[in-house]
């Protein structure tokens, strides 16, 4: 966020030296205004700047969370792992179809009860979506994702996986 803020007050020091300053005859205070007196460009430039801040912030966010998801799932804690998916989370893979956050968790509770089924987890953003509403928000995302198992007496497994995101 730092460059973000860095970028965004350097976008804002040159909008100031395209102003003109006019005095008010009353006070002779200095009043600065976009040239022209026309704040809609600006507004356009500033909803459009946010905008980009709000997508970045996103996708930070988004890429903090799986790896915390990779760390929950490396050391066992499969309920704050699952934590995050919604109620009526939808789970696809090659046995089939699995409905609701608890049916998930209790299907990775059975596969992967020891450590050793489990291995350390990596999850990488292969693609990511961003839907913004119309204020700049982030609605919703997705992302294709790569993840790979690594273990010690099993063979590696790894595939690729395709989740949705959306604020609750």
């Amino acid at each position: 966020m730092a460059k973000m803020t860095s970028l965004a007050l350097v976008f804002c020091a040159i909008a100031l030296t395209t102003t003109t300053a006019t005095a008010s005859p009353a006070s002779e205070a200095q009043t600065w205004k976009p040239a022209g007196d026309d704040l809609a460009p600006w507004n356009r430039w500033w909803d459009r700047l946010s905008a980009e801040v709000a997508q970045v912030e996103a996708s930070i966010e988004i890429a903090e969370l799986l790896a915390a998801q990779s760390r929950q799932w490396t050391a066992g804690d499969l309920d704050a792992f699952c934590s995050v998916y919604a109620q009526d989370a939808t789970f696809l893979s090659p046995n089939g179809l699995t409905r609701g956050r608890a049916q998930i968790l209790a299907r990775y509770k059975r596969r992967y009860d020891t450590a050793e089924k489990r291995g350390t987890l990596s999850l990488k953003i292969v693609e990511l979506w961003l839907v913004p509403s119309r204020d700049g928000r982030v609605n919703a995302a997705s992302a294709v994702l790569r993840w790979h198992l690594a273990r010690k007496d099993q063979p590696d497994a790894s595939g690729l996986s395709l989740i949705v995101l959306r604020p609750y």
